[in-house]
């Protein structure tokens, strides 16, 4: 699902997006150290569909670890003398970490409301089989308890087979 609502995320994810791409062109073929941690990164905040802060706090004690781990992590990667690299990770570390905590200052994800009004609609049409599909165990399980809370139904849905948020 792709959401447009949120300009200021949009805005920051395409600005990070654009550097990572621009970064690795400039490596020429050659590894771009980070590039496949920054784009990790940045596919798990655009696809979220509950608030970071409630994500991170359930995935603290994780063995996978916190988004917050990955970005803190970016600190540790080193170039070993690329030249692109050096002229371009400062930039592109910083990117990540702003996007990063845009999203952990929101209390709702841009997905989340037009998520819930589609799934209200397939559960009132009878849709015989809904799947909803997330990242991660850890925000299944907290998308589930939100969508429950909010969309009539969901509850029975589940019991009866007719909705899985995997």
């Amino acid at each position: 699902m792709i959401c447009t609502e949120d300009v200021e995320a949009d805005t920051l994810l395409a600005k990070a997006y654009g550097l990572v791409s621009q970064a690795v062109k400039l490596a020429e073929r050659r590894r771009y150290p980070g590039s496949m941690e920054v784009r990790t990164i940045l596919n798990r905040l655009r696809n979220l569909t509950v608030p970071l802060p409630r994500l991170e706090q359930t995935c603290a004690g994780s063995w996978n670890g916190t988004l917050r781990d990955r970005v803190r992590g970016l600190s540790e990667i080193h170039s070993h003398g690329m030249a692109a690299w050096d002229s371009t990770w400062p930039d592109l570390k910083a990117a990540v970490e702003q996007v990063y905590k845009a999203f952990l200052e929101r209390r709702e994800t841009a997905k989340f409301w037009p998520l819930a009004m589609r799934l209200d609609a397939l559960i009132r049409r009878s849709a015989p089989h809904i799947r909803v599909v997330t990242s991660t165990r850890a925000e299944a399980e907290l998308l589930a308890r939100d969508l429950n809370d909010t969309v009539d139904d969901v509850g029975t849905a589940v019991a009866l087979g007719r909705l899985e948020i995997v």
